[in-house]
């Protein structure tokens, strides 16, 4: 750039624009795309840098290159993936993350002791046992054999809302206390379609969570609720709940005791299998994600009251429904609340 400003300079004295690049040793492109970026030189990274820093402060800071470059071009801004992540680099736009703690729930084994449902294998043991599993099962499968990578042997995905979904409870710790937090979440999407929180935590907490997912479940359709093996989710009271009353167990010739089957449930239950927490990675993977976006939004949740944090907490997942974009196949960049629109109208 200042080579090339420096020829700009000599030919408004009446040299050759050639002389002067063979003097310097610059080649005559290189001077030309230089003179077309000098042409308009902050105008546009400025009108950019703006725009950029808008969005990122609109979404308090949570939103990476990809979902900035995606908000920019549906407001018609012309602007390319690496202007995109230079600014947000120089500007120190970048998301931040932090490691965070876990809640551990697990008390002991029980009698309620359902199997891991999600637990397939790789394709062919899934063939083989006449096991059907999603269409998102398959293709991530199959593209993990094409790229030699290991095999895929559960089955996280579904096809249609509300067939299956993932539960657990996870803690933040805050200036008097903990909060607890426990969602229910739809594995077609990642929707939290139900959540609860509390102080302590108790049976409650879960049981009334399920209490309010059961009641968006329609007769009939059995899905599948997945969790670890916390002692909640084999509580005498959350078991109840999801056995269903009309069918007889005694008389049923599939049920044996101890091992009902499926059709013994309003929902049927899942567990992870014990010291596996690979097995509950859907919903670990929805709670790494919440905590990265609120530490990269700048809440800390030890600076804040329990009862200031859970109401944070409830406007955050408002707008993670309904305001945050998400990448959806086939249809660009979308927010939750639009997918699961298009999923039920089909």
């Amino acid at each position: 750039m200042v080579v090339a400003q420096a020829v700009q300079r000599l030919r408004a004295h009446g040299y050759q624009v050639k002389a002067s690049c063979e003097h310097f040793g610059l080649n005559l492109s290189t001077y030309k795309h230089a003179c077309r970026r000098l042409k308009y030189p902050m105008s546009q990274r400025a009108t950019a840098t703006s725009a950029i820093i808008a969005v990122s402060k609109a979404n308090s800071g949570i939103y990476g290159y990809r979902r900035i470059l995606a908000v920019c071009r549906q407001n018609g801004w012309t602007i390319g993936e690496k202007t995109v992540r230079a600014i947000m680099y120089a500007e120190n736009l970048t998301p931040k993350s932090k490691r965070t703690m876990r809640h551990r729930s697990y008390k002991g084994e029980n009698a309620h002791r359902p199997a891991n449902k999600l637990l397939i294998g790789d394709l062919e043991e899934a063939a083989a046992a006449d096991v059907v599993v999603s269409q998102g099962y398959s293709r991530e499968a199959c593209r993990r054999r094409e790229a030699l990578e290991p095999d895929l042997v559960h089955d996280f995905y579904a096809d249609r809302p509300n067939e299956k979904f993932g539960t657990d409870v996870t803690e933040f710790a805050c200036r008097d206390g903990k909060v607890y937090f426990s969602p229910l979440i739809d594995f077609h999407d990642n929707l939290p379609l139900v959540y609860t929180m509390s102080t302590s935590p108790t049976a409650a907490l879960t049981n009334t969570m399920l209490e309010a997912a059961l009641t968006t479940i329609k007769p009939g359709t059995k899905p599948i609720i997945h969790s670890d093996r916390g002692w909640a989710y084999r509580h005498p009271e959350w078991v109840s709940m999801l056995t269903d009353p009309t069918h007889d167990q005694a008389a049923c010739g599939n049920c044996d005791p101890g091992k009902p089957c499926d059709n013994a449930w309003v929902a049927i239950p899942s567990l992870s299998r014990l010291g596996k927490s690979g097995d509950n990675a859907r919903v670990e993977g929805f709670f790494g994600l919440l905590k990265r976006e609120l530490y990269a939004a700048g809440i800390n949740s030890q600076k804040m009251g329990t009862e200031e944090f859970m109401n944070y907490l409830e406007t955050h997942l408002d707008w993670f429904v309904y305001q945050r974009l998400t990448r959806h196949p086939g249809k660009g960049y979308t927010t939750l609340a639009e997918q699961r629109a298009l999923a039920t109208a089909i």
